[in-house]
């Protein structure tokens, strides 16, 4: 029965949604977030989810990865650091999927944002108070944050991309499309994606340097093998 004392917390919990894309995107304040567009299963309404990277962060792949002009590792208190925790608290297959596509993307951790498309998660809202002393007045702030995070695992969808089947909104070239799909058929994901960048000559070049983004998402791999 709903609590007619309940307030708008700002963000959306309590329901199972799929998500459908994620990127590094540099906020207002010019600092980068993980945005995952999160498709609710039921009603079908899109939420974006922001967590933030840290101070000093930056992409420069388009917002498939992040990097720091002197760190390697985010911050263990990092709202993106507390999404993966949170993600692979949901069970040991759980954490050895995001593991997995880790491995496909360079070892690069809670940095790449192709650990998520595709993944059905049940959303709920975490309260986290917060106390600061205003630099200007001497005053002490204080509040509650809310922030939305996975606490079950719900299985793998197929979604569309904007990766898939083209890039760049040009087709790929019939020799590279073909190459992939021989490659798709013979491998797993993970060793798909070893294959594909290992590519020599000119195929390979055309991948390395057009195809980051698609590689580093499984849809595009399963629509290869269809």
């Amino acid at each position: 029965m709903p609590d007619e004392f309940d307030t708008d917390k700002g963000v959306k919990g309590d329901y199972a949604g799929t998500i459908t894309d994620s990127a590094f995107v540099s906020n207002d304040q010019g600092r980068v977030e993980l945005v995952l567009t999160v498709t609710d299963d039921d009603s079908g309404e899109k939420v974006e989810n922001r967590y933030a990277v840290g101070q000093d962060w930056a992409s420069f792949d388009g917002g498939l990865t992040v990097e720091h002009p002197t760190k390697v590792k985010v911050r263990d208190d990092s709202q993106l650091n507390t999404l993966v925790k949170a993600a692979m608290a949901c069970g040991p297959d759980v954490e050895a999927m995001i593991r997995e596509r880790s491995a496909a993307n360079g070892l690069k951790g809670q940095k790449t944002a192709a650990l998520w498309p595709g993944t059905d998660w049940y959303w709920e809202i975490v309260e986290k108070p917060y106390s600061f002393k205003d630099r200007e007045t001497g005053d002490i702030q204080s509040g509650t944050s809310y922030k939305v995070y996975p606490t079950k695992y719900l299985g793998l969808k197929e979604v569309s991309t904007e990766s898939s089947p083209s890039v760049d909104n040009a087709p790929i070239p019939a020799e590279v499309e073909a190459k992939l799909k021989v490659l798709a058929h013979a491998h797993s994901y993970v060793d798909w994606v070893d294959e594909v960048i290992a590519l020599p000559g000119s195929v390979g070049d055309y991948v390395r340097g057009n195809m980051s983004a698609a590689i580093s998402n499984e849809s595009f791999y399963n629509q290869l093998k269809e």
